[in-house]
């Protein structure tokens, strides 16, 4: 999952991460590029995300946003 996450991101930020990386706090997402990902990341995965899940904190690294695609997945 982490390679598939690693890659939406390379897609929209053009920049190659690794799944440590700090990502909001470093400036390599900014807003808009949250949402883009965001959006990448309910279609890839056939999943929704509410707003409660939209925070830094759950996008800073790409592990973390696999542990939030994974507890989504899960119902």
């Amino acid at each position: 999952m982490n390679d598939i996450i690693i890659a939406l991101i390379k897609d929209i930020t053009f920049k190659t991460v690794t799944a440590e990386q700090p990502l909001v706090s470093t400036g390599l997402l900014d807003s808009v590029a949250m949402v883009d990902l965001v959006l990448a990341l309910e279609s890839e995965f056939s999943l929704s995300l509410d707003i409660e899940d939209l925070t830094p904190e759950k996008l800073e690294t790409v592990d973390q946003i696999a542990a939030l695609v994974t507890e989504k997945q899960a119902g």
